[in-house]
């Protein structure tokens, strides 16, 4: 998919995972977290995860932490959810 846009249904959707996998915390730090991620993909976050490869999300995301997640964490999560993209 070339020039995804959040508003784009697909997108959305991976907005949409994204935004509620970290969904805890204050209200301020999650929307930090979610913008953080958002802004290193361009806001087309299925359109970066499907062209991006594991390498390229591990030096964007691995110094990234929130909470108690470390930033390994949220690169297997985004791999997953580019696994899941690539079926």
């Amino acid at each position: 998919m070339k020039g995804g846009s959040i508003n784009d249904k697909k997108e959305q959707e991976v907005i949409g995972l994204i935004a509620s996998s970290f969904a805890y915390g204050r209200v301020w730090a999650i929307l930090k977290i979610v913008g953080d991620i958002l802004n290193k993909m361009n806001s087309t976050p299925r359109e970066y995860l499907i062209n991006s490869s594991i390498e390229d999300i591990k030096h964007e995301f691995e110094g990234l932490e929130y909470r108690f997640t470390t930033g390994t964490e949220i690169v297997n999560f985004l791999s997953g959810i580019k696994n899941v993209l690539k079926e």
